[in-house]
């Protein structure tokens, strides 16, 4: 008999694969999923989740030899696609309230954030946060983002020369200064 099969061999996508037998004579395709048994299954049996799996089948065909065979269905993990994830606000200015970043979109479904790193600080500096992920870990890789760079800018501060005068031959007044822009009931002494 002229017999053709084919298996499948790529990553996960959420749909079953089956394997392919063509009898170019017409013959019965029958399928086994054990190495041994009967072959009583009329269609291939089909796998939707990471694995490997091997699917046994017989042709049989009047007046020709039975022609039996084996093909692999091979499901490797697949990747998600994290590029779509978008960031809180990320660039502060110095309050001296604490503040977080976080992922507010583009998670792929069946992606939740699991935990983060460095995503909250309170005073002036660059940071770097990043996140873990609950995911399928059946069927996908562990999802991976770059880290986020996030800044809090210093709070500007104005300090002011008071003005003073003073009459020759007196001796000059104590030079003093003004502050304005200190924040959080913080002052001079910080």
């Amino acid at each position: 008999q002229n017999v053709t099969h084919s298996g499948f061999e790529g990553a996960y996508d959420g749909t079953p694969h089956a394997i392919a037998v063509i009898s170019s004579e017409g013959g019965e395709v029958t399928y086994l999923n054990t190495v041994s048994g009967d072959y009583d299954l009329t269609e291939s049996p089909a796998y939707e989740i990471v694995g490997e799996y091997w699917v046994y089948f017989k042709v049989v065909k009047d007046n020709y030899e039975d022609y039996m065979g084996a093909a692999l269905i091979s499901i490797s993990k697949a990747y998600y696609d994290m590029s779509g994830i978008i960031w809180s606000e990320d660039n502060f200015v110095y309050d001296g309230d604490e503040k977080t970043v976080t992922i507010t979109g583009g998670l792929p479904a069946g992606v939740t954030v699991l935990m983060y790193t460095d995503n909250e600080a309170a005073n002036a500096g660059l940071y770097t946060a990043n996140a873990t992920f609950d995911y399928d870990t059946d069927n996908y890789n562990e999802p991976e983002i770059p880290s986020h760079g996030w800044n809090i800018d210093k709070a500007p501060l104005t300090i002011s020369a008071e003005n003073k005068t003073v009459t020759f031959p007196q001796e000059a007044p104590p030079f003093t200064v003004g502050y304005s822009g200190f924040v959080n009931g913080e002052d001079e002494t910080v």
